[in-house]
């Protein structure tokens, strides 16, 4: 099916718009606020507060959303750093343990060979 685009919307979709009962608008995200503002609505009630007050909450709380999401991934980076730091923590205690009883052992051999 092709159909022909005038600013982006198919002339079906203006007719439907335009044709319509309701209160439609056709926009895109980057101009949605500048247009709501700009419409002319067909059942003028005092709508246009709510709507913007709606839009605004609906903003909102994608960001809210966003923020928690970065906040849930930051917190599990942080989780896995302090596995990863404990871990090598606890592989330098071992390999130090090693090594301190490896030096006290040599130094018994030597104190042995020097006594006799």
């Amino acid at each position: 099916m092709l159909t022909a685009n005038v600013d982006g919307y198919s002339s079906y979709a203006m007719s439907r718009a335009n044709s319509s009962n309701y209160d439609l608008l056709l926009t895109n995200l980057s101009s949605l606020k500048q247009d709501i503002r700009n419409y002319a609505f067909k059942n003028r009630t005092g709508q246009l507060p709510l709507i913007l007050h709606h839009l605004e909450e609906l903003m909102v709380s994608r960001i809210e959303t966003r923020i928690k999401e970065r906040e849930r991934r930051v917190e599990e980076r942080e989780r896995k750093m302090d596995e990863w730091m404990n871990k090598m923590i606890a592989e330098n205690k071992k390999r130090d343990l090693i090594t301190y009883t490896f030096f006290i052992i040599i130094i018994f051999i030597l104190i042995i060979i020097l006594i006799k």
